[in-house]
């Protein structure tokens, strides 16, 4: 692990207190200099107190910047099981800071440099550093780690400079990869087994330490984690806060006797045995390959793009095994380009100097999408204008019922056009649901079966009730199919798969007309698979989506770039319904199509700006409270992060129960949505929500209710007019749900809405949360936030999924344009050439005035 902060001159110094909480060894080697500088400055290897101390005083309020490693826990705990497991980690560590100060001294360190009015980054490459080797944390417990101090001062060109080294800290979880990686290499070397904890992520620990014993002697980083629950935030930056706020004052403690401590809970732990060779361990290049091929599987899985930064990284995580290196990584990505990997060059949208990859699966996906909707353009039997004009007027007069012009016009558009896929782009609140009850009418009575099609079970419940159209979750409608064409596996994880086999599939015996709800939500891979399905079966397909809400999870986003690029026909919606407010009318239409400080602005009277993340809380938890249970079950409370819902729903129920309004429940074993569990007390009144779709029950996965009775294991529970009797020894995907997250909300109507915006959350909220926040509510929604400018500045910007369309050119057009630019160039050369050819048979009057004009041909 690598962390680093900025310190001043007395933090410096602190480096120096060899009584302070920092216990030292002896026979360590002492402490360090590093860096270009140290010879021209003519310091000796060793650091001296004096020298330190006089270098650091330089610049006192930014005496230089703290690199802290931190070598895994097992390596911590190995130093307690004898002189020569002490000293090698001792010897693996020191190398690995070493490799890693050497290669951040070459790329991150530079100034600042002013001439002639101009102000630049200059890399200088060279620094000073010094590095303290701790053996102790406050807690007492084991712990490896060295402070590398950089100075903050830089040599250019003969003169001196602070150092300026913005991008170190960009780049942070990298060196910290390097870090561990060296790490594991030095270890392998002298013949110690390791073993990989978390590829993600890039950990490791030493085999023959078991998890007990690690997590006894890992107090400080639970008070870190509890510090962390209690804020309800997990970035870098909370941490690192949480590292400082729950510090230990300095306690002054002899090594010998911790040593002594540690030994003795080894051995009451059951002791511990290292597993090491004799000969150096060397991972086969099939190893590194399989890391590389698994970091990019597992990035081309969450998006369509990704960078060559974020590539490395993942990398590097993956090769943590093999003690990977940065060179070794060089090697693969070489070799790998143009098989699997295919390089997209730069952002259209962006100069950030990166080199964006994809996978050919991913490219071809997206383009098979692209042909297939261009393909059948033109290709299916569709109404006349006026024959579906007039079966619509007879439907709404039995019904007596109406639509406005655009629900009108997006009818007649389903269901005359011949194309057979075909897009609705309709904002929150604009009555598409209504409005498709009606192109369901007019597809049956022209003879087709209208199948509905939605990401979420709860929209396939309101699409199917609302619509009168029967429909599913797109997973459920998708393994019927695969089960129609005779491919389904037995055992199979039908929840969670991504992946179908429709070979075979046929038309059945009537025309089928598909509405897929939700389709801004559907990733390339789904998409595809539905369009393959629609091929075999010949159904006509209507996507229904809002590109402005929440975007799929998995890779591209198919539906936006349909319906912004014109590559499919599209209908909008844009007059929205929902709000029976006007200032909340107003605020939705400036958040999604407007100002999007007009809507802040609208919507700062019901705003409460709280600092403190625990007060924030507690105003939320204060305001739902104090309403009367019938508005309550009329009120839902969004928050970005799970980790707040739980807060949330948790202090709601303390204080409902100390007020009287919920009686003490019985606590069961559930399960979220991925299968973990975890106890949760449920009692009569409770607000719950279903995590998981189930046919036998009748419940859809974002779908609340209030608990009416408890008998045994049996909950009862009324979700709108239905009244559902759960067992949670059968179905265990349920939680409270007075608080629930903006993808859980998204598809839901209420009226009022409690939002928790936290600037912490930075990478949580953007322009489609915050319009699908605020658009839930009929009539009133009131926002808390910690900081009202940086939330303002993080949803003013709409979040996207990466694409072939937001790149340059790839690498299967560069051929082409290659081909092009030669072309070009070869005709502008001829046009030339004859250009001067003619200029030499020019009578004379025309010389003289080319020559007069001169012309240079």
């Amino acid at each position: 692990m690598l962390s680093i902060s900025n310190i001043s001159a007395n933090q410096a110094a602190s480096y120096y207190d060899r009584d302070g909480y920092y216990a030292r060894m002896d026979n360590t080697g002492g402490d360090q200099w590093q860096g270009k500088l140290k010879d021209e400055l003519a310091l000796p290897d060793n650091v001296k107190p004096e020298d330190f101390n006089k270098l650091v005083n330089e610049r006192k309020e930014r005496a230089g910047y703290d690199l802290t490693f931190s070598a895994p826990k097992s390596v911590s705990v190995a130093m307690c099981l004898g002189e020569e497991h002490r000293q090698n980690m001792i010897e693996a560590h020191h190398v690995a800071v070493q490799k890693t100060l050497e290669l951040i001294e070459q790329r991150e360190i530079g100034a600042r440099v002013t001439k002639d009015g101009v102000t630049e980054h200059i890399k200088t490459g060279n620094m000073l550093c010094a590095k303290f080797d701790h053996f102790v944390n406050r807690n007492h417990d084991p712990q490896l780690h060295t402070h590398a101090v950089i100075l903050n001062k830089t040599q250019y060109q003969g003169k001196w400079y602070a150092v300026d080294n913005s991008d170190l800290y960009k780049n942070k979880i990298l060196y910290g990869q390097i870090y561990r990686n060296a790490l594991a290499q030095e270890l392998m070397k002298k013949g110690y087994e390791i073993a990989v904890t978390d590829p993600e992520k890039g950990f490791f620990e030493l085999k023959g330490i078991d998890q007990r014993t690690i997590d006894e002697f890992s107090s400080r980083r639970q008070e870190i984690l509890e510090k962390l629950k209690e804020w309800g935030t997990n970035t870098p930056e909370a941490a690192a806060k949480a590292v400082i706020l729950t510090r230990k004052a300095k306690e002054n403690r002899d090594m010998n006797v911790l040593m002594e401590s540690w030994k003795e809970t080894i051995s009451e732990l059951g002791g511990a045995t290292l597993t090491k060779s004799f000969a150096p361990i060397v991972p086969g290049k099939e190893q590194q390959k399989e890391a590389f091929d698994q970091a990019v599987s597992r990035l081309s899985r969450k998006s369509f793009a990704f960078s060559e930064r974020e590539l490395k990284r993942a990398v590097l995580a993956a090769g943590v095994g093999s003690g990977m290196t940065e060179d070794q990584y060089a090697e693969l990505l070489k070799a790998e380009t143009g098989k699997n990997l295919v390089a997209l060059g730069g952002r259209r949208d962006k100069e950030d100097g990166e080199t964006y990859y994809t996978t050919r699966k991913n490219l071809e996906i997206e383009k098979e999408i692209f042909r297939e909707v261009a393909r059948t353009r033109n290709t299916m039997p569709g109404l006349t204008r006026q024959k579906a004009s007039d079966i619509l007027s007879q439907a709404l007069a039995k019904d007596n019922a109406s639509l406005s012009k655009q629900q009108r016009n997006a009818v007649l558009d389903i269901t005359t056009t011949k194309d057979q896929y075909y897009a609705v782009q309709g904002l929150a609140g604009t009555g598409k649901t209504h409005m498709l009850n009606y192109a369901r009418q007019v597809l049956e009575n022209e003879g087709y079966t209208v199948l509905g099609a939605c990401f979420t079970g709860k929209a396939a419940s309101g699409l199917q009730e609302d619509a009168k159209i029967p429909s599913s979750t797109i997973h459920s409608f998708l393994n019927r199919l695969e089960r129609e064409a005779g491919n389904q596996k037995l055992g199979e994880d039908m929840q969670n798969k991504t992946e179908w086999d429709l070979t075979g599939l046929k038309p059945g015996g009537r025309k089928e007309a598909w509405i897929i709800d939700e389709a801004s939500m559907v990733d390339n891979n789904t998409m595809h698979y539905l369009m393959q399905a629609a091929r075999a079966k010949g159904a006509k397909v209507v996507f229904v989506g809002d590109r402005q809400q929440l975007l799929p999870v998995g890779i591209g986003n198919a539906f936006s770039v349909l319906t912004e690029t014109g590559k499919i026909g599209t209908v909008t919606l844009d007059e929205i319904r929902r709000q029976k407010n006007h200032e909340l009318l107003q605020a939705v239409r400036e958040a999604v199509q407007g100002d999007l400080a007009k809507a802040l602005e609208i919507l700062e009277k019901d705003m409460q700006v709280i600092a403190e993340h625990k007060d924030r809380m507690n105003a939320i938890v204060a305001e739902y409270t104090a309403m009367t249970p019938e508005k309550q079950k009329g009120t839902v409370i969004l928050t970005a992060g799970n980790k707040d819902r739980r807060y949330l729903n948790e202090a709601i129920r303390a204080e409902l129960k100390r007020q009287g309004q919920l009686s003490p429940g019985i606590e069961f074993k559930v399960q979220d949505a991925s299968g973990k569990t975890f106890k949760r007390e449920f009692a009569a009144g409770d607000k719950i929500i279903f995590l998981q779709n189930d046919n036998k029950l009748d419940v859809r996965n974002g779908q609340t209710g209030i608990v009416t009775k408890i008998d045994g294991t049996v909950l009862t529970v009324q979700s709108g007019s239905k009244t559902i009797a759960v067992d949670l020894e059968q179905y265990k995907k349920i939680d409270h749900g007075y608080a629930m997250t903006a993808h859980k909300a998204q598809g839901i109507t209420t009226d009022r809405v409690l939002i928790n915006l936290d600037s912490s959350q930075k990478h949580l909220n953007s322009r489609n949360a915050f319009y699908v926040d605020i658009s839930r509510a009929r009539h009133e929604v009131k926002v808390f936030t910690d900081n009202k400018e940086k939330v303002a500045d993080q949803v003013r910007e709409w979040a996207k999924k990466l694409t072939s369309d937001d790149f340059l050119i790839t690498e299967r057009a560069k051929p082409t344009l290659r081909k092009r630019l030669d072309t070009a160039m070869e005709n502008t050369f001829k046009a030339i050439a004859k250009i001067r050819e003619l200029s030499n048979k020019l009578p004379e009057p025309a010389i003289k005035i080319k020559n007069s004009l001169k012309l240079k041909f």
